[in-house]
């Protein structure tokens, strides 16, 4: 076991030994490194002996003396093992809010694409799996591995391949979707509440699997561990949390794909704030729905819109072929038509290079062009028509 070290009042040179040796010469407690889920228990069982070793009539002078010492250096350490949380709470709630912002940027699609990368990347998870929830049945949508583990994972990956299983199989996780609460697994392999076939193929130890809820509805599942680690009960606030934020992206995403549509069908003029609750009111279930049923590979539009295009509103000839693109197709096609590559434009909309791909081949076919110099000279073409709406 890892023992913990602190540099003791005055002390210059390397930190010491102490009070982990002296608690485990004068306790038979060895503590554990101070980010360990068991070190403030452990931490606790010590402080108690020695009290009672200072308190015990038959102790020595210099035993006293000692365990005096060593209680007065681990309340150093546990107070700061204390500020070292706070200044990690600290710095996550700015990661948080950062990772707010990109997952805000994702449309519905994406979300599911890199839904289980941004959990690792931003909790420091091995592993994570984001599945969808519909009804009584819940499936696998995306994996993300850290790359140092990627090797022999190839029967996990064959196995959630069109995956598909019932809540009734995994007690564990329908409790989490009924309750809409996470959940923290110390011991999944013993556990009577895990699903075996998944427990046999991942060999996970522990994890976290915290509810992706949409207005009280759960429309998916999060799963995250550590290989060879245990996870914490800190993890599941992690995870809740960025569940929470992944909801709500989710929510925002589908509601301004919504909004965008009934402005184009109905005019710039939604009336007002109160209009376009009410036009939503009903809908929630419906947004739901549409989370649930979309593919990394479809072709949603995002918060984003290419504002360089005329749309079916303009009337007209003016709008001419560029009126059937989407609001994501027209940001497309206004990038490629600047020089940018699918990579570049991927990094400035926030979306993954296969989604640029799809949205590309999308505008070549509804423009009827067989390249995307031909799509440009198109959109240059429409520029020039009198009346025509000019970039910048």
């Amino acid at each position: 076991m890892v023992r913990s070290t602190l540099r003791s009042t005055g002390e210059r040179g390397p930190a010491s030994a102490a009070p982990a040796s002296d608690v485990a010469s004068l306790t038979d407690i060895q503590l554990p490194q101070w980010s360990h889920p068991e070190f403030e228990d452990a931490a606790e069982r010590a402080r108690g002996r020695l009290e009672d070793l200072i308190a015990d009539a038959r102790a020595s002078t210099a035993t006293v003396s000692r365990a005096c010492a060593t209680l007065l250096r681990l309340d150093e350490l546990q107070r700061a093992r204390v500020e070292a949380e706070r200044l990690t709470r600290v710095a996550e709630l700015g990661a948080f809010s950062e990772l707010a912002r990109r997952l805000d940027r994702l449309c519905p699609p994406d979300l599911i694409e890199h839904g289980a990368l941004e959990l690792c990347s931003s909790m420091g998870f091995h592993r994570s799996l984001f599945s969808t929830v519909t009804a009584s049945t819940w499936r696998p949508r995306s994996l993300f591995i850290d790359p140092a583990l990627d090797q022999g994972t190839g029967p996990l990956r064959s196995f959630l391949a069109d995956a598909a299983w019932g809540l009734d199989a995994a007690p564990l996780e329908s409790e989490v979707v009924r309750r809409r609460r996470p959940r923290l697994v110390r011991e999944a392999q013993d556990s009577d509440q895990t699903f075996k076939p998944l427990m046999q193929v991942t060999e996970s130890r522990s994890y976290v699997v915290a509810p992706v809820w949409v207005r009280r509805r759960v429309v998916g599942l999060l799963h995250a561990d550590r290989w060879g680690e245990p996870v914490s009960p800190e993890d599941v606030g992690r995870v809740e949390a960025y569940a929470e934020c992944f909801g709500a992206a989710a929510e925002t995403s589908l509601l301004r794909t919504r909004l965008r549509g009934l402005a184009m069908d109905h005019g710039e003029a939604l009336i007002s704030a109160g209009a376009r609750v009410a036009a939503f009111d009903g809908e929630i279930d419906s947004v739901a729905d549409a989370f649930a049923a979309a593919s990394p590979s479809s072709s949603a539009a995002s918060p984003h819109h290419g504002g360089d295009l005329p749309s079916p509103r303009d009337g007209g000839e003016t709008a001419g072929p560029f009126a059937t693109l989407s609001p994501r197709e027209s940001e497309v096609l206004v990038e490629m038509s600047s020089g940018l590559t699918n990579a570049e434009i991927s990094v400035r909309l926030g979306v993954s290079e296969g989604t640029v791909k799809s949205y590309v081949k999308g505008v070549l076919r509804k423009l009827d062009v067989p390249s995307r110099a031909a799509a440009a000279a198109q959109l240059k073409r429409h520029r020039s028509v009198p009346g025509g709406r000019r970039v910048g």
